[in-house]
C-alpha cells in the first residue's frame, strides 16, 4: 500500500499556503487526450518546521460550455478536519486516511454533521455465517452508483456486504443510491472505485432512529427497487437511472431527515452536479 498519509504530511511541512485542486475526467479532460484524475496542488515552500493546513477544492467536473467559468472559479476549503479514517473527522491512521475534496462551506457543513455522528453502517455488517441479508454494489461507477437486493447480473465487479438485518441491508441500499452518499464518494473516492471500506464508514443514524423510521424505509425500499429494476438494461448490464431520480430525491429527503441535516443542505446535495449526471 503507498504512504498516502505519509505524502499529505509531506505537503503540510514542505509547502505554506497549499491548495490542491481536483479534477474529474468526465464530461471533459483538464488536458485533451489524457485520461486521468488530475489534481494540481500550488503553495510556497516552507522550511518543514511547521506543519501547515491543506486546503482543498471540491471534485471539479466542466463540459466544454462551462469550462472557462470553473477553472477561472475555484474556491478551496479546509480538508484536513475531514479526513476520512475510520470515521469522518476520526484520529488519522497510518494505514487509511482519505483526503477529502471540499471547495465551499456547503460541502463543509455536511462533512462536519457527519463528523459528529458515532455510527456509521459498518456498525450492521457482519460475517456471512451470521447474515440476515445482503447487499449487493458495483465497484465501477462514475455518474450513478448502483446497488442491488438481489444481483441482477454475474459479474467480478459485484461486490456485496452482508447485513445483520433486513431493515440495516434497506437503509444502506437506500443510502447507497443516495445524492448524500454520490456526495460523499465525490468528496473521498476517485471518480470510479466503490470499495467495502467506503461503504462501511458512511454515516449512519442512531438505532433508535432507524428503528422508528423502519416503515418509511421499507416503503422507499420497495418503490427504488422497483425502479431500479426496471432501469436495468440486460443487454449491456448497465442501470439507466436518470428516470429513477425522482425517487432518490425522496430517499435523500428521508435520510436528510434521519440525519438530521437541515432542508438547504439536503438540496444542495440532491442537485450535487445534477447537470452533468442528468447528461448521462
Amino acid at each position: 500500500m503507498s504512504d498516502i498519509p505519509g505524502f499529505h504530511d509531506m505537503l503540510r511541512h514542505q509547502l505554506e499556503n497549499a491548495r490542491i485542486a481536483c479534477f474529474a475526467k468526465r464530461p471533459m479532460k483538464v488536458f485533451s487526450g489524457a485520461e486521468v484524475r488530475t489534481s494540481i496542488i500550488t503553495g510556497r515552500r516552507s522550511d518543514g518546521e511547521v506543519s501547515s493546513p491543506l486546503m482543498t477544492s471540491d471534485f471539479i467536473r466542466f463540459n466544454e460550455s462551462d469550462r472557462e467559468s470553473r477553472l477561472r472559479s475555484i474556491s478551496y476549503s479546509p480538508a484536513d478536519p475531514h479526513v476520512l479514517t475510520d470515521r469522518i473527522g476520526g484520529e488519522r491512521s497510518d494505514s487509511y486516511a482519505l483526503l477529502p475534496k471540499v471547495g465551499n462551506d456547503r460541502i463543509e457543513s455536511i462533512l462536519s454533521h457527519w463528523g459528529e455522528s458515532p455510527h456509521q453502517l459498518k456498525g450492521f455488517v457482519v460475517d456471512v455465517d451470521e447474515a440476515e441479508s445482503q447487499l449487493y454494489y458495483r465497484r465501477g461507477n462514475d455518474y450513478w452508483l448502483s446497488a442491488m437486493v438481489d444481483p441482477l447480473y454475474d459479474a467480478t465487479t459485484i461486490k456485496e456486504l452482508h447485513f445483520d438485518s433486513e431493515l440495516h441491508r434497506n437503509l444502506a441500499f437506500l443510502s447507497v443510491h443516495s445524492s448524500l452518499f454520490y456526495l460523499y464518494w465525490m468528496v473521498y473516492g476517485d471518480q470510479f472505485h466503490l470499495n467495502k471500506r467506503m461503504v462501511r464508514r458512511f454515516p449512519a443514524p442512531s438505532v433508535e432512529t432507524i428503528q422508528s423510521h423502519e416503515k418509511e424505509i421499507d416503503q422507499k425500499k420497495g418503490k427504488l427497487w422497483t425502479q431500479v429494476k426496471q432501469a436495468f438494461d440486460p443487454n449491456v448490464n448497465q442501470f439507466k437511472m436518470q428516470p429513477v431520480k425522482p425517487v432518490l430525491d425522496e430517499v435523500d429527503e428521508l435520510l436528510g431527515e434521519m440525519h438530521k441535516l437541515n432542508d438547504e443542505l439536503v438540496e444542495y446535495a440532491k442537485e450535487y452536479q445534477e447537470d452533468y449526471r442528468m447528461g448521462f
